[in-house]
């Protein structure tokens, strides 16, 4: 690599690549940062040991932002021949070239991916070695937003009941219809590997909230309640069906138009997008009936009645959306680009029938006491499940991707899961970082102090 990389100086303002134009090196940042714009607005900044141009150089497409330099730095250039050559030579590298490029760029991933590897060694059939002892890091902030949340909201509750004060009775109000979708949404995000920013499913959450809750009242105002509340009731089937069919074609109109430009990477970002849309709807949804109570005096029962559909929000329209979003997700994904485009159709059938008929059966009311009450039990937790197999798969896919990426995590991850008694080697190991040989059953190397972890279970 060293023979035919060029290093070259670069001032501060310089602009290393434009926008659109074609391109035809790939440079990785030796110091120096770079400023990354994309239609007039900042989407990154580089630093040393970040990497650019490889998506022009894998798919043909243009560039697709204007990187400047922040500061002077040095950057190290390889041309298109010696980076094809790499990538035909070094079948690792090539992997996780792909794997990068499907995070940035995954609505063209997948032609560049039939350009350069065989059916046969397609991501999806592609394991890593190591891959069996991955597992996803424990991820428990959802946990610290469910407690902060509950404990808001109970704090609230005391004060509302204790002091009696208008004030301390909308907190309740607003805090409770938080507190279950916010804690969803969290842990939906926190089961990502590769989570988007906060902001982005914030905005999902209140557009669904601000479109698709407001749409729903309306058709269902227009259509199934014209001649009033009492018209129809939920113990005829086909209501809480048509309710069924308004209520999650709205929310996924939300999901679709965040869908839409095929840029998600994995299923799990249409499963955290689908539980963010349907709390988004839960949440106003649970304002509304609380604000109803409140209008009429009686804030103990909005008070239960806000934390009775908080205990039950994880069954509801977060769990329900979800499982469609991820359907859809999967049409938008793979429809263009799969062969088999009769299975991709089934799963999202399938997956978006499954949500209907979920939300269905938990509306119907086929029985009263506690029947209904484990009737609902067998539902929700019928959802969840599905739900839970939904996330198992996206993180598996989420993992293979991460394996491709770094080779050494699926080593790292053997030696935390075989214990420490078992990674000692009788024979002495080479440091990966400074290639000193080190003294066996040596955990860090006497030279540079790096870990020899990966190298030991290599061995």
């Amino acid at each position: 690599m060293a023979e035919v990389t060029v290093l070259r100086t670069v001032k501060q303002g310089q602009v290393i690549v434009y926008e659109n134009d074609a391109s035809n090196m790939f440079y990785t940042i030796g110091s120096g940062s770079f400023e990354v714009r994309s239609s007039g607005k900042r989407v990154a900044v580089l630093h040393q040991g970040d990497y650019f141009g490889e998506i022009a150089l894998l798919t043909g497409v243009s560039t697709t932002a204007t990187i400047t330099a922040l500061e002077d730095g040095k950057l190290l250039a390889l041309g298109e021949e010696e980076f094809r050559f790499t990538l035909m030579r070094h079948e690792p590298v090539k992997r996780q070239f792909l794997a990068a490029l499907r995070i940035r760029r995954p609505d063209i991933a997948d032609i560049a991916i039939r350009q350069w590897m065989p059916d046969s060694e397609q991501p999806e059939q592609v394991a890593s070695a190591g891959q069996k002892w991955l597992r996803p890091p424990a991820q428990q902030r959802w946990i610290d937003v469910l407690m902060a949340m509950g404990g808001l909201f109970l704090v609230a509750t005391l004060l509302s009941v204790w002091l009696k004060g208008a004030i301390w009775t909308y907190a309740a109000l607003v805090t409770g219809c938080l507190a279950g979708p916010v804690s969803f949404v969290a842990y939906a995000r926190s089961s990502q590997l590769l989570g988007y920013r906060i902001s982005r499913l914030l905005g999902v959450f209140v557009t669904s909230a601000a479109i698709a809750l407001p749409l729903a009242m309306l058709l269902e105002k227009s259509w199934l309640f014209a001649k009033g509340p009492d018209a129809y009731t939920f113990t005829q089937l086909h209501l809480p069906i048509a309710v069924a069919l308004i209520e999650e074609a709205s929310k996924l109109l939300i999901c679709y138009f965040f869908l839409r430009s095929k840029r998600q990477r994995f299923r799990m970002d249409a499963v955290v997008f689908g539980a963010a849309a349907g709390m988004g709807f839960a949440a106003v949804e649970n304002m509304i009936y609380g604000w109803a109570f409140l209008g009429t005096g009686e804030t103990g029962s909005m008070l239960a009645v806000l934390w009775l559909r908080a205990l039950l929000s994880p069954f509801g329209h977060g769990t329900w959306t979800a499982i469609a979003a991820a359907g859809i997700g999967i049409g938008l994904s793979k429809v263009s680009t799969s062969s088999g485009k009769l299975s991709v159709w089934l799963k999202v059938a399938g997956l978006v029938s499954a949500s209907i008929l979920l939300h269905t059966l938990w509306d119907f009311q086929f029985a009263s006491g506690p029947l209904r009450v484990v009737g609902m039990a067998v539902v929700g937790a019928a959802g969840l499940l599905l739900l839970f197999l939904l996330i198992r798969s996206g993180t598996v896919e989420e993992i293979q991707a991460l394996t491709l990426l770094n080779p050494a995590l699926s080593a790292d991850r053997l030696i935390d899961d075989a214990g420490e008694e078992e990674v000692d080697v009788d024979r002495p190991l080479n440091c990966l970082a400074c290639d000193t040989q080190c003294p066996p059953k040596t955990r860090y190397c006497p030279r540079c102090g790096q870990s020899l972890r990966v190298e030991a279970a290599r061995n």
